[in-house]
């Protein structure tokens, strides 16, 4: 079941014309504005969009105009989890081949502390604010050990009434989409 919802939001995902998919994600990005999600945060962690995920990067200039320190994911694949590196800027990120996707260059410092606020991407939600990710398990094993707020941020059609969820998958906080909030 997990397979074909994957399957299924992907085709959705990546069939979004380029002005369909910048106005989407920009109807996030507000929402987020909108919603008072940055009020008192002093760091985010969030990830490089591909795929036509909702796109990060006008997020991400919002919030060093902010000064909100910016922090990003580097998979580490030996050790099966993710590590957290601040940018500053675009320059410190570089493709990684593992899965085509920008990520921080290994060379700046690690940071261990939890951020405040963590948007979390995913392929489908649900009401009860349950999550299927890519099916690696990097974000869950990611989240179990961070305290920060988790937000899932994507388009309204990938959220369901219900999915199924294992013991092992980690609940948002809060779902944010181009047409809604869930809580």
């Amino acid at each position: 079941m997990k397979k074909s919802l994957r399957q299924e939001i992907f085709r959705q995902r990546k069939a979004l014309d380029a002005p369909t998919y910048q106005a989407r994600s920009r109807a996030v990005k507000q929402r987020l504005l909108d919603g008072g999600f940055l009020d008192g945060v002093k760091s985010v962690h969030l990830y490089y969009a591909i795929n036509n995920e909702v796109n990060t990067l006008e997020l991400i200039e919002e919030l060093w105009q902010r000064d909100i320190e910016v922090v990003m994911p580097r998979t580490d694949l030996k050790n099966n989890k993710l590590d957290n590196y601040p940018i500053t800027s675009f320059d410190q990120l570089e493709e990684r081949t593992a899965f085509k996707l920008l990520e921080p260059k290994p060379s700046l410092p690690l940071r261990e502390e939890d951020c405040d606020l963590i948007l979390v991407p995913g392929l489908v939600f649900d009401h009860d604010l349950n999550r299927i990710g890519y099916g690696g398990g990097f974000y869950d094993r990611f989240l179990a050990r961070s305290r920060g707020r988790k937000v899932a941020i994507a388009y309204d059609f990938q959220v369901r009434e219900s999915i199924p969820s294992e013991p092992h998958d980690i609940r948002m906080d809060q779902i944010v989409t181009d047409a809604r909030i869930y809580a």
